[in-house]
């Protein structure tokens, strides 16, 4: 049976396209093994969501630098539903085939400045478009969405499809 995500609680927000230079600059340079490691975790078989109660989702811990603390990222993936890659295709003409559900936290509980956020989600994602990565407001630490192809390259989407019920991917 496919998992598919459930819906994403809203309201959501594009990321801030920009953010502070000199921040996004420090974590670029430092993350870029980073993005790598991430790139992979999200394409293994592990980060695909499962209904199992044992199953969590894989994560891994972000490099300490100049301008951020070591951070812990957990990705989970689902694959996407008939509407939304439907939705995608119109819009963009590219198929999104999965849903990737990012999660920042601090190594010891400590709470993760938005903005350092924003720039690790800028350097692991390649992309620093407001339509293609999507903060789920609400949540006690940042959490972010996009949707991606075959090829695990990010899609442009709409926050709508994030927001609107049942069909959120």
């Amino acid at each position: 049976m496919k998992k598919t995500a459930p819906m994403i609680p809203c309201p959501t927000r594009h990321r801030a396209a920009g953010g502070t230079a000199r921040m996004e600059h420090t974590i670029r340079r430092a993350g870029g093994l980073a993005a790598a490691k991430l790139h992979s975790l999200a394409a293994h078989p592990r980060s695909l969501a499962r209904d199992t109660p044992g199953w969590r989702p894989p994560s891994t811990t972000l490099p300490a630098t100049t301008v951020s603390p070591a951070l812990t990222i957990t990705i989970t993936r689902y694959r996407t539903g008939g509407f939304v890659r439907r939705t995608v295709r119109e819009m963009t003409g590219r198929i999104p085939a999965y849903l990737i559900v990012a999660t920042i936290t601090g190594t010891q509980g400590q709470p993760v400045d938005r903005r350092i956020a924003d720039a690790w989600m800028t350097t692991v994602t390649g992309h620093n478009a407001p339509s293609t990565v999507h903060e789920i407001m609400g949540r006690t630490d940042p959490t972010y969405c996009y949707l991606v192809d075959a090829d695990f390259s990010p899609v442009a989407s709409p926050a709508e499809l994030f927001t609107a019920p049942p069909q959120a991917a």
